[in-house]
């Protein structure tokens, strides 16, 4: 296993649609994929990480703050995204290990347009 000093879980699917028309294997394909691979890989450098008392672990989940309408299905494994850094975060409290939520998304869009100009 490489060695890891900052953890960015950033993978995602997504896959607009109507939400009656998504069935449950879907939505554990979501949750398989867009929250189980961090928890895995978390869990697999979060030791490590406490033990050198140093480390970054750090979570997109942009569209589990605003779900959007026609993929409520990957909003809802964004927002379970969330409350895993958020754990994760209490358990490494007192340490050098950091545990973040990074919802770029949503902080763009709250940005005025004027601002966003050269």
């Amino acid at each position: 296993m490489p060695k890891v000093n900052i953890l960015v879980n950033n993978i995602g699917i997504f896959d607009p649609k109507e939400f009656k028309s998504i069935p449950d294997e879907e939505w554990f394909k979501f949750f398989e994929v867009n929250v189980m691979s961090g928890v895995r890989l978390s869990r697999t450098y979060f030791d490590k990480m406490l033990a050198k008392n140093w480390g970054r672990i750090i979570f997109s989940s942009g569209s589990g703050v605003q779900i959007p309408a026609e993929m409520i299905h990957y909003g809802v494994t964004k927002a379970a995204r969330i409350s895993v850094a958020r754990g994760l975060a209490e358990l490494t409290a007192s340490t050098g290990v950091t545990v973040t939520p990074c919802c770029l998304a949503q902080l763009l869009l709250k940005v005025p347009a004027s601002l966003l100009k050269p």
